[in-house]
This record gives C-alpha cells, sequence and structure tokens, in this order.
C-alpha cells in the first residue's frame, strides 16, 4: 500500500500554484490578487485583492467601508495642514509634494499626514464646511451641483462647450438649470463646494396645513400659510398721461406746433422689466404736418419723453387729425395703455346787423369755442333787433335750430374761407331769417 501523508498544516509557498486535494482546486498568486483557480489553470475567480480594478475584483472592506466619504474641508498640497483632522477626510485643492488636487485623503490618527482614498463607481462624497479650489473632474464620473447661494454650491467658474464625457446636473450657473450636460470639455474646473440645504430647508416646517415655502422677513426660508394680504395685485397701468407741455392738454388747433411732450406712468405691482411708447397717427393729413420721431423711456419706466415738435393740419372736408401714444409694459404679464391728442378748429356765434359775410366779422363774434363737435349744442344770445349767427367748419355737415322747442328760421349756410393759425378752412355761416330781439334767447343746434 502506498503510503499518503496528511498535513495538519501546509505554510510556505510551493510555485505559483498551492493544488488542494487530489483532482481539486488550486490557489494562485495573480499580482495584487489571490485567485482560485480550475484543475485545468484556465479559469478563477477572485478571492482577495488590495486594490480593485477589474469588474469582477473582490472589494475590501476598507472601500466598502468608505462608500460615503464627508469631508471636512481642503487644503493646500504644498501646506498641508492636518492637526484637529485626524481620521476625517479632506480634499487636496492645490497639488504639492506627494499631494495631488482633487483627490480625497483620509488624514491618520497622529495628524502627521493623509492617505489618498480610491476614486470608484458609486462613490458619494458631501461636504461639511465650504471651501475653494481647483478640482480635477474624473472622465466619466458624475457630479451633482446643488442649491444656487454659496458657499452651498458646486458652482462651476469656467470650460467650454467641447467633446469631453464630463457630467454635470446642475440646479445653477452653468450649464442650463436642470438640465444634464455630457459635452463639458475641460477637465479642470474652478468650483466651489459647501454643504446642501435640502435636509435643512425640509425641517424648517409649520405643520399648518397647505403651507408653503417663503422667506420670512429675514430672508430665511420656512413653510407658512398663505395670507390674502401676502398677495401683491395683479401688475397693471394705473396711470399713463400727458404731463407737458400745457400740462394735460390733448386738444389743440389745427397748426398748433407742440413740442417737448412728456409722459408719466403710474404700475400696480411694478415697475415692468420693460416698457416701450410708440406714435400712431390718424385722421386727415397735410404737406406741412411734421413727425416727433420716437418716445424715450428707461427703468424704472415712470417718465416718457418726445424730443421732437409735432404739427398736424389736416385736409380741409377731412376728419381731424390725431396722435396716440400707446405704452406697453411687461411685468408678470403684458399690460397696455393710451392718450391721443386732437387738432381742431374753432366755431363762433354771436349777433350783429344783416349781412355778415367775411372772416373779420366771423371772429368779431362774442361767443367761440375750440372744438371738434358742432351738435347738440346750446348758443345763448341777447340780440336787439339784430341777426343770430352760427359759423362752424363745413366739413362738419348742416345744422337745424330749435328755440323753445320750436323750429327756428334760419337761412341757409353760406360759405366763407377762412385762414385760421396758417391752415385755411371753409366755414358755414348761418344767419337767422328776422331780426330779433330777447334776453338770454337759448337757440339748441341740432
Amino acid at each position: 500500500m502506498p503510503f499518503l501523508p496528511v498535513f495538519a498544516d501546509i505554510r510556505g509557498t510551493i510555485g505559483k500554484i498551492l493544488k488542494i486535494g487530489i483532482g481539486g482546486m488550486q490557489l494562485k498568486s495573480e499580482a495584487t490578487r489571490l485567485a482560485a483557480r480550475n484543475l485545468t489553470d484556465s479559469d478563477y475567480t477572485p478571492m482577495a485583492v488590495g486594490v480593485p480594478t477589474a469588474s469582477e475584483d473582490a472589494t475590501p472592506y476598507a472601500m466598502v467601508q468608505q462608500r460615503a466619504v464627508l469631508l471636512s474641508g481642503g487644503f493646500n498640497g504644498a501646506a498641508p495642514v492636518f492637526v484637529t483632522f485626524g481620521g476625517t477626510y479632506l480634499m487636496c485643492h492645490t497639488t504639492g509634494g506627494i499631494y495631488t488636487a482633487g483627490m480625497v485623503y483620509l488624514v491618520n490618527p497622529t495628524e502627521t499626514g493623509a492617505d489618498p482614498i480610491v476614486f470608484y463607481p458609486g462613490l458619494l462624497a458631501a461636504t461639511a464646511v465650504g471651501f475653494v479650489g481647483t478640482y480635477s473632474f474624473n472622465t466619466d464620473d458624475m457630479y451633482m451641483l446643488m442649491v444656487a447661494t454659496p458657499p452651498y454650491v458646486w458652482d462651476v467658474r469656467g470650460g467650454p462647450i467641447g467633446t469631453a464625457d464630463h457630467k454635470v446636473l446642475s440646479e445653477a450657473g452653468d450649464p442650463s438649470a436642470g438640465y444634464l450636460n455630457d459635452k463639458m470639455d475641460a477637465t479642470i474646473f474652478q468650483v466651489q463646494v459647501g454643504p446642501s440645504l435640502d435636509l435643512e430647508i425640509g425641517l424648517v416646517t409649520s405643520g399648518q396645513q397647505y403651507s408653503v415655502l417663503m422667506e420670512d422677513p429675514g430672508g430665511t426660508p420656512v413653510f407658512a400659510q398663505l395670507h390674502q394680504e401676502m398677495v401683491l395685485p395683479a401688475f397693471s397701468i394705473a396711470a399713463f398721461a400727458k404731463t407737458a407741455p400745457n400740462a394735460g392738454t390733448l386738444l389743440y388747433r389745427r397748426g398748433d406746433t407742440v413740442t417737448g411732450i412728456t409722459s408719466a406712468e403710474v404700475y400696480i405691482s411694478g415697475p415692468p422689466v420693460a416698457a416701450v411708447i410708440v406714435d400712431t397717427f390718424g385722421g386727415s393729413v397735410d404737406g406741412g404736418d411734421i413727425d416727433p420721431g420716437a418716445w424715450t423711456t428707461v427703468a424704472p419706466f415712470a417718465v416718457g419723453s418726445l424730443a421732437g415738435s409735432i404739427k398736424r393740419n389736416g385736409s380741409d372736408y377731412g376728419a381731424d387729425p390725431t396722435m396716440t401714444a400707446t405704452l406697453t409694459a411687461a411685468g408678470m404679464t403684458v399690460q397696455g395703455a393710451s392718450f391721443t391728442m386732437q387738432w381742431t378748429r374753432d366755431m363762433w356765434w354771436g349777433v350783429g346787423a344783416a349781412g355778415f359775410s367775411t372772416q373779420v366779422q366771423i371772429e368779431g363774434l362774442a361767443g367761440t369755442e375750440l372744438s371738434p363737435t358742432r351738435a347738440p349744442r346750446a348758443i345763448l344770445v341777447s340780440p336787439t333787433n339784430e341777426k343770430v349767427y352760427f359759423a362752424y367748419p363745413a366739413a362738419l355737415g348742416f345744422s337745424t335750430f330749435t328755440l323753445s322747442g320750436f323750429p327756428a328760421a334760419f337761412n341757409a349756410p353760406s360759405m366763407v374761407v377762412m385762414v385760421v393759425n396758417g391752415v385755411t378752412s371753409t366755414y358755414y355761416l348761418y344767419e337767422s331769417t328776422n331780426l330779433l330781439t330777447g334776453v338770454n334767447l337759448n337757440f339748441l343746434v341740432a
């Protein structure tokens, strides 16, 4: 019978392979790994590894322990300060000595140095305090940029758009808020790092139903109920009016030149973020009309000005010329308002001898008004064996007259060409058929 030795313990090495039993597994040294091999040495399974680099490698306990790392601060590799940081994690922000920017280090208990930890998929690093420096982003890693107020932010300071594989999910700054950007080109970014406020905000609750997140008077985010008095009224234009020249006057005589027009704007829940004033022209036109140019208005859009002059003559039988200034203002909504200036003509009435037919006689009548309308109106006169006259632009049409509710006899109108304020107009001149006498005779024009 052959002799079969039995060993209680096997120690030492036998080449690179230690065979366990007859036809059993083999243990083999694989550089940094210890592998369990099959009988033919054609396949293996890693059993232990110092630093895992392959997907099938086993993960040491130390790395499992370091999956969630709390960064207690940053340090300059050229002049590291580890006092009071023993047993904590720090990030190197400036390369120097044996330390590399962008790496996370575990400070040894004696606070005399620090050892790097390996970056691997699934590593989560959070910050306890804010610190500033230059950090290297690893290719194919993902960085979460949270909260928009320093020092509570990974704030990307630079990096052109390109083709690298850095993936940055951002709530603020560059790239655009809320979007995943996989085209960040540089591997070095200037960043500012600080703790997230997400959990802190979540804890500021009121315990009241239908509470919403808002800022208190000190600027701290809190949850509280919203009350009606807290709600601002909707954005609107409370007033838009001409202020100069002639204050708020909007009615002018045809041929008048108006210079230095200004306006005032008042808003509810304003000021707006933008506002413009634009002119539009209506009515009839004439070769002597003058365009005033464009309005000027600047933030907070409370005053508008029109530096140029405007003149409107209109045509004899055409509608009165107008200029409408329209304000368009953008707040939470877009609102509009306007005012209109009008250039019109005079009318006259009164008493006199029979046979009036000239501009001088018409302009000598006691009653006069600058008005765009002829009727209905009352003419109050006190003739003494005199005729009653009423003159107005022929473009306004024919008139009828009553006195104390009864028809009053007037001749068919004569036509008189008049030049008033440099503008030529044709007027109708009505003359009563009879000589009249009375006090405060009230004629109604229709």
